[in-house]
């Protein structure tokens, strides 16, 4: 690869990362301006970079201003480091708590269900059985149907309400608690 095509494929790569960068950067300007100074700085100086090469000469006239920009950009760089980072923190903090709430969530879920399902389940076959081997009379059988239609119904709840109901169900939050910002 010789100077001239790496000098072009690095302008290229800073003008794409400006247009990342500024595309995705949205309410963050406003909370980190550096990312928007950076931004304008990388734009230019992958212009720079791009009308310097065409030119094979430094372009002193787009040089200065950029090099002004960037001292700008450093500047608030340093100066909003240590915000940007605890920003990254609280973040990275926030993501942990709801993949724990999801995790949690899942395990109550799964437990609320199981114990749910037990119940209509078993006598849903056992009714069955009983139709199957049992000699019953006409009011027997449709007692057992009525049963049977009964615990479909809860077993329908149950996979479409998981808000508990029971006194034993008390401790399950089968839903991820969302931890909204003060």
């Amino acid at each position: 690869m010789t100077g001239a095509t790496f000098a072009y494929a690095v302008a290229i790569l800073q003008v794409a990362l400006a247009l990342v960068i500024g595309r995705r950067l949205g309410r963050l300007g406003r909370e980190f301006p550096w990312l928007g100074v950076l931004t304008v700085f990388f734009a230019l100086r992958g212009i720079t970079r791009l009308a310097e090469t065409a030119a094979g000469r430094r372009v002193d006239s787009l040089a200065e201003p950029v090099d002004a920009l960037l001292v700008v950009a450093l500047v608030l760089l340093i100066v909003g480091f240590d915000r940007t980072i605890r920003g990254l923190l609280l973040a990275q903090d926030a993501a942990r708590y709801r993949e724990q709430e999801y995790a949690r969530a899942l395990a109550d879920y799964r437990r609320l269900a199981r114990h749910r399902l037990a119940n209509p389940l078993t006598a849903i076959r056992g009714g069955v059985a009983a139709l199957r081997t049992l000699p019953l009379d006409d009011d027997g059988r449709d007692e057992l149907l009525a049963m049977i239609e009964r615990e479909a119904l809860r077993l329908e709840n149950v996979a479409l309400d998981p808000t508990t109901r029971a006194p034993e169900e008390s401790t399950l939050h089968p839903q991820p608690r969302v931890k909204h910002a003060a």
